[in-house]
């Protein structure tokens, strides 16, 4: 193994360093913010499959379950993006 003789660089002052994370609290904050906009979505599919034997089902609803699919997806990446960093 190289052992080099010098010293490890330092970011720039003004910027923060990538080690430096968010405290736990704004982690699960944004956790619970994701979990709330998954709700939509899981209501979603639910009344997807109780509704989906209807010939005009995916007419009369088709944006409200785009729009709430959407949240869910929204709150998918909250949460990866909260856990990651």
């Amino acid at each position: 193994m190289n052992v080099s003789d010098e010293p490890p660089s330092l970011p720039p002052a003004g910027e923060p360093s990538r080690t430096q994370g968010r405290s736990g609290g704004v982690t699960a904050v944004l956790i619970l913010i994701g979990i709330v906009l998954l709700l939509p979505g899981v209501c979603s599919v639910i009344f997807m499959a109780t509704v989906l034997h209807e010939d005009d089902a995916l007419v009369r609803f088709g944006g409200f379950w785009f729009l709430s699919l959407a949240l869910a997806a929204g709150g998918i990446w909250l949460i990866r993006y909260a856990r990651r960093s």
